[in-house]
């Protein structure tokens, strides 16, 4: 019995620290800026944006990026709205970047798979420790192995409760031998504890490198945290 009150109080805890870092209200005026990305796209609005899907502020932010900025290689952690945005984009417009969305859920990766054109890689989670925490990570020589990428999205591996709270930064591996010259990270639900921890190590390694950036932020339903560097910096203003 004492166990649950202590859960219930550390959820609602929780809960409440991440609503300081979100503003909710501000859903309506993405929701419309993303609209609009699609309209100039020339896209129907097939998006669910509710639950634990990508926000309004997120689908805008990929839409814009995609729509104006030199996007080459794409690496997306965690299938949902934003793979099936990708996809829909590059077709409408003819885009040529390549890219790759990693996917711990079986079922959820076919049924990604199914619906757009690019791989959706199904990469179960295995245990490591990484800044000496130990999480549940993607398992596939692809993430550290493969060509530069110039725009990573973390919204994956699930990190939702306090016991897998630090699971994303597992993609520190990715900035470290990965990320191209020219980048975009792109860290979702970064009001969390774990994201958060994320963003500072994510800054901390470019910085160890010498390497110019800048960070910006998205706050709506959840908060969007934006480093870019090079020729495509200018989303961090977004």
């Amino acid at each position: 019995m004492l166990s649950d009150i202590r859960r219930t109080f550390r959820t609602l805890n929780s809960l409440l620290a991440d609503h300081r870092h979100i503003n909710p209200s501000m859903e309506i005026v993405y929701r419309e800026l993303f609209l609009r990305e699609l309209r100039s796209i020339g896209l129907d609005d097939e998006y669910y944006p509710v639950g634990s899907a990508a926000s309004h502020g997120f689908l805008y932010f990929l839409a814009r990026t995609l729509r104006n900025l030199p996007v080459s290689r794409i690496l997306e952690l965690g299938a949902g709205q934003t793979t099936l945005l990708i996809d829909r984009v590059k077709r409408q417009l003819a885009l040529d970047y390549e890219v790759e969305t990693i996917e711990h859920d079986e079922q959820w990766a076919a049924e990604h798979q199914a619906a757009v054109q690019h791989p959706v890689i199904r990469a179960p989670l295995s245990p490591r420790t990484v800044e000496g925490h130990r999480i549940d990570y993607y398992s596939h020589p692809l993430l550290e192995t493969g060509p530069p990428i110039d725009l990573l999205l973390v919204d994956g591996p699930p990190a939702h409760q306090r016991r897998i709270q630090f699971n994303r930064l597992g993609a520190l591996d990715i900035v470290k031998t990965r990320l191209g010259a020219d980048f975009i990270i792109a860290i979702d639900d970064s009001q969390r504890n774990g994201e958060q921890l994320l963003v500072e190590r994510v800054r901390a390694v470019l910085e160890e490198r010498g390497v110019a950036f800048r960070s910006g932020t998205i706050v709506a339903a959840r908060k969007l945290t934006v480093i870019a560097g090079g020729r495509l910096l200018k989303a961090s203003f977004y």
